[in-house]
């Protein structure tokens, strides 16, 4: 039997795959319904009508609304890999891989980050609660990652 709310939130997200794969992302990990998820999407629609969005604009900002959720329940649970992310978007969303960024660690980088990029293994932990959220997507061939435009965006 169909979820009614779970109806609407795939009417409320356009069905636009990205969107729904990121909030299915989202439900997937927390204990959130439906319900409550739609309600939360909801209360977030219009974010901050005093600071536009920069962003490119998606079909009712649902994309948006989505990322804030799921981008502020990473904040709260993994605030390093959110951190990660946002010093991602400043390289190219295509090939993201470890020595790239380790070769850049110096003495002087934050603490966040050379806890992050300590080793290859610890890396690769913080990339896979970013891929299961669905910011970030694994590139077996290559052994790297790549960010969707609209993410990198």
């Amino acid at each position: 039997m169909l979820d009614v709310h779970a109806k609407r939130l795939a009417g409320r997200l356009a069905g636009l795959p990205l969107a729904l794969a990121a909030a299915g992302a989202y439900l997937c990990q927390s204990s959130f319904t439906f319900q409550r998820y739609l309600q939360e999407h909801e209360e977030r629609w219009d974010i901050d009508p005093s600071h536009p969005l920069q962003l490119r604009e998606y079909q009712n900002r649902t994309l948006y609304t989505t990322w804030d959720l799921s981008y502020s329940r990473l904040e709260s649970i993994d605030p390093d890999a959110a951190k990660l992310l946002k010093l991602l978007v400043y390289f190219d969303n295509k090939s993201i891989w470890y020595e790239l960024l380790s070769a850049g660690l110096a003495n002087d980088s934050p603490q966040w980050l050379r806890k992050v990029i300590a080793d290859d293994i610890t890396f690769e932990g913080v990339m896979r609660v970013l891929t299961s959220y669905c910011f970030v997507e694994v590139q077996t061939t290559t052994k790297s990652w790549s960010m969707h435009t609209c993410v990198h965006d």
